[in-house]
C-alpha cells in the first residue's frame, strides 16, 4: 500500500457538478423573478434544459468511473480526481490521474448513454492511415484534443522531477454507457475504453515500483491540485 498521508485525492465530478447547481440555482432564480407567483410550478413542470443538465450528468457519469475503478482497482493503484491542468492553463481540468506499476494514466470520462463508438481507420499499406473517433456514425475526433491538452499539463507537472524521462504517460477516453468497439481500441494513441477495461488496463503488471510511485503521487498531487 504507499504511503498517501495528507493527499487530496479529489471529489470525482466535483467541477461539473459546481457549475450544475450554479447554473441551475440561477435558472430557477430567473424564472422566479419573471413569474413571482406561478415561477415554482413552471420549474416543476418544465424539463432542466440540456445545456444545464449536461453538467450533471457527466458529474455522474465521473462518479460511477471513479466507484467501479475504486472498487476494481488493486493496492499498486492510486487515483487522483478532479485535478487542475497547473498554473497558466484553465481550458479543463483532468477527471481522474491513475499512478500504476506501468505508469502514469490521464483518463478523460464520457458519459453517452446509449451511443455506438467506434474507431474509424482509411488508408492502407502505401498512403497515410487516417484514425477517426466516430460516435453514432458522426466523426468526434476533436475529443481527443482535450486529452492532448491534459497529456501537455501532466508532462511539464512531471518535468520537474529528475527521473520523469523514464515515467511512461498512457492517455484514455473511458466512456459510460457507451457500445464500445470489440478491436481497434485506440485512436492516435489514446485508449477507448469502458470502466472494466479500464481497471483491468490500471491494474497491469510494470516496473515501476512503491517508492517511486508514492512520490510522483505526492508530486502530481501538489503540482495539479484539485480543480
Amino acid at each position: 500500500m504507499l504511503d498517501t498521508t495528507q493527499i487530496d485525492p479529489g471529489t470525482p465530478g466535483g467541477s461539473l457538478l459546481r457549475t450544475y447547481e450554479a447554473r441551475r440555482l440561477a435558472r430557477e432564480e430567473a424564472v422566479r423573478c419573471r413569474h413571482p407567483r406561478i415561477g415554482g410550478l413552471m420549474l416543476a413542470l418544465q424539463r432542466e434544459p440540456g445545456t444545464i443538465s449536461a453538467f450533471r450528468s457527466g458529474a455522474e457519469g465521473e462518479a460511477l468511473v471513479a466507484e467501479r475503478l475504486r472498487r476494481a482497482c488493486g493496492p499498486d493503484v492510486q487515483l487522483l480526481f478532479n485535478r487542475s491542468l497547473g498554473a497558466g492553463r484553465r481550458d479543463g481540468d483532468i477527471d481522474v490521474l491513475a499512478v500504476t506499476p506501468t505508469g502514469v494514466h490521464v483518463i478523460d470520462v464520457k458519459k453517452y448513454a446509449r451511443a455506438t463508438v467506434r474507431v474509424r481507420r482509411t488508408g492502407g499499406l502505401i498512403s497515410f492511415v487516417t484514425e477517426q473517433l466516430m460516435v453514432n456514425g458522426r466523426d468526434q475526433t476533436r475529443l481527443l484534443a482535450s486529452v492532448k491538452r491534459q497529456e501537455d499539463a501532466v508532462r511539464d507537472a512531471l518535468s520537474t522531477l529528475p527521473w520523469s524521462d523514464v515515467v511512461p504517460l498512457h492517455l484514455a477516453l473511458c466512456f459510460v454507457g457507451s457500445d464500445l468497439p470489440l478491436f481497434a481500441k485506440q485512436v492516435q494513441g489514446v485508449a477507448v475504453l469502458g470502466a472494466k477495461g479500464l481497471a483491468k488496463r490500471l491494474n497491469s503488471v510494470g516496473s515501476l515500483g512503491p517508492t517511486l510511485r508514492a512520490s510522483m503521487t505526492r508530486h502530481l498531487a501538489v503540482q495539479l491540485p484539485v480543480a
